[in-house]
């Protein structure tokens, strides 16, 4: 869903590269999220990755930009975190945190 950038100038925006910023990393998360929603199709999808890049995706989902911003605190090793919207009349609603991984 999104290739990784070879030449960094010629990167598209949310392609993965090596070395990034964190600043960098949400820009990636936000469009990786996006596309993978794309995709789906309304299907239910279970994401599974390293802490780093499950906190930038849930930051994006939950509307916020930074840790300050998040109801999310620092994220465990270890854990299930979901979120969920509805949509019913074909309108995507906002995504609700339904259960977070602090444990």
């Amino acid at each position: 869903v999104n290739p990784i950038a070879i030449d960094q100038a010629n990167a598209p925006v949310g392609a993965p590269y090596f070395f990034e910023s964190e600043e960098y990393l949400m820009v990636r998360a936000r469009v990786t999220i996006e596309r993978l929603i794309d995709d789906a199709k309304g299907k239910n999808i279970c994401i599974v990755s390293h802490t780093p890049c499950a906190q930038a995706m849930a930051f994006y989902l939950e509307g916020a930009t930074s840790l300050a911003e998040s109801k999310i605190g620092p994220w465990p090793l270890g854990g299930i975190t979901t979120f969920s919207r509805s949509l019913e009349n074909g309108d995507s609603g906002k995504w609700e945190l339904d259960v977070y991984a602090d444990c």
